[in-house]
């Protein structure tokens, strides 16, 4: 017990130092004729190696969780203690925030009053019942998620883009939405990392991809000026040969619509030899490339000789801040290098006139952002693409 209680304060002690890091106490009840060194064998291949298994009383188990990455893994760790072993847990008590605590004896009080209100029912309960409907929550939305490709929610968006010297539309970023049966439309920060952790990432970047493919000549042939679409990729699709090849083929089914078609590219893939050689053999295709969210990190101006990209998109952070000095001085620095470099320049995220002039002024070519309009479904997009209206 005191090993198990001095893994405890050091968790809390990491969390406090540490608050990127997630840490999480769970306190089995047993119920009456099963003792605590009897299940522990059953409990220990469904946690991982590097958390904490211990006997507290001859009835009670605890479970240290330490750098778990979402909020629902301690419920998931939970619900697999409790499905695996029902007629061993009577309880689980659970906290998310060990850090609020004062010692361990608080921590572990607390826990045990989460466990209490439980009973022998087998219940699952929060010490804080806030984190428990959040966790509760996501854990559903995580199992929503799995039937959304299925059932046809998901939906493709357009956020205009606009040529600044003349005012024009000139193209449209394309964005994922989630038609939710009960929530309504969810935004991409709401699931993507979701669909990240459950492998699903790489299926929604191809189902924007084809509704982009499918929608760039019908609007083409809706006006006399060329549109194009972005559509954002993750980095496993240019870093693992198997989605490389996967994705030449889906671009493939589309031959007419790739001159229009420009995809971002986040800076990670650049720093990897086999995302060039994938970009490079991509190239080949006839399709256009920006470098997504420069600016923001040190290293982006070490990566632009990697590649010949037709467009540098300019981080929204930067443009946010613009009144600031070294911000202002950053932007300066982008444009400059871009122009020299024979590249176009998309400001994200501008949101005021003053934002807009400035950029006009330093001779930005591109911006996007709710200032012009937030992203649309592609009918408000086709709207859009017929009515003359000008920044």
């Amino acid at each position: 017990m005191e090993i198990f209680l001095h893994r405890l304060r050091q968790a809390q002690a990491r969390a406090r130092r540490h608050k990127q890091i997630r840490v999480a106490f769970l306190m089995v009840g047993l119920k009456n004729k099963i003792k605590s060194k009897q299940i522990l064998p059953n409990f220990q291949p469904l946690i991982r190696c590097e958390d904490t298994l211990s006997e507290m009383e001859k009835n009670l188990v605890g479970v240290i969780l330490e750098d778990f990455t979402h909020l629902s893994d301690p419920l998931r760790v939970a619900q697999r203690l409790r499905e695996t072993n029902p007629d061993a847990v009577a309880g689980i008590g659970v906290v998310t925030s060990p850090q609020d605590y004062e010692n361990a004896e608080e921590l572990i009080k607390a826990c045990r009053e989460a466990m209490t209100r439980a009973g022998d029912s087998g219940e699952i309960c929060y010490a804080d019942e806030e984190a428990g409907s959040e966790s509760y929550a996501r854990l559903k939305l995580e199992a929503d998620l799995d039937n959304a490709l299925k059932n046809r929610e998901l939906t493709t968006y357009y956020q205009p883009i606009f040529n600044l010297k003349h005012g024009t539309l000139t193209g449209f970023e394309a964005l994922v939405r989630w038609n939710h049966p009960e929530r309504g439309l969810l935004l991409p920060g709401a699931f993507l990392d979701i669909a990240e952790a459950q492998g699903q990432l790489l299926k929604i970047d191809e189902f924007v991809l084809q509704q982009a493919l499918t929608q760039i000549p019908i609007w083409n042939a809706q006006c006399e000026r060329s549109i194009y679409v972005c559509a954002n990729l993750a980095s496993d699709h240019f870093l693992k040969e198997d989605h490389l090849t996967h994705l030449i083929k889906t671009l493939n089914t589309h031959p007419y619509s790739l001159n229009l078609l420009r995809i971002d590219v986040s800076e990670q893939v650049l720093f990897e030899k086999d995302g060039i050689e994938s970009l490079k053999t991509l190239d080949m295709l006839d399709i256009g490339f920006n470098l997504d969210d420069f600016g923001v990190d040190s290293e982006s101006f070490h990566c632009l000789g990697s590649f010949a990209f037709n467009s540098l998109k300019i981080d929204r952070a930067l443009i946010q801040q613009m009144e600031d000095e070294v911000n202002a001085e950053l932007i300066v620095a982008v444009l400059r290098i871009a122009k020299r470099m024979g590249m176009k320049t998309i400001a994200e995220g501008v949101v005021t006139h003053a934002q807009l002039e400035e950029l006009r002024n330093l001779g930005c070519t591109e911006a996007q952002g709710f200032l012009f309009s937030e992203a649309v479904s592609v009918e408000e997009a086709g709207e859009l693409i017929n009515t003359e209206y000008r920044w």
